[in-house]
């Protein structure tokens, strides 16, 4: 993993720290700071492919088969009134427990020299 891939990863790791901890939002592609280093400029694209999160095999694309999953369906099935706009913060137990789950999710993509 690269410099910059292990920075941005480290940076989405404490942005779902920060939700956890009831001091954050999801703000979907337009927070994730792995997104935000993947993203063309130019086109304003995500280019998930470079992803740690698909290159190592756990997830698949725009954060597929991972706890955003669950998060996601939460969010839809709980707090709809706030889903659409893109202002996810953790707004119950299940919410900090999902978000938690997606923390360490994304832990795990860490090259084991730095856990």
């Amino acid at each position: 993993m690269d410099k910059e891939t292990l920075e941005a990863l480290k940076d989405a790791i404490e942005k779902w720290k920060n939700i956890e901890e009831g001091k954050g939002v999801d703000e979907g592609c337009d927070n994730c700071p792995l997104c935000n280093y993947l993203r063309d400029e130019e086109t304003d694209r995500i280019d998930c492919q470079y992803c740690p999160v698909l290159t190592s095999g756990k997830g698949s694309m725009f954060c597929g088969n991972t706890p955003y999953d669950k998060w996601t369906l939460h969010y839809l099935q709980s707090h709809r009134e706030f889903y659409y706009k893109f202002q996810r913060n953790a707004r119950c137990p299940q919410c900090v427990q999902i978000a938690q789950e997606e923390r360490k999710f994304l832990e795990s993509l860490l090259p084991k020299e730095v856990r």
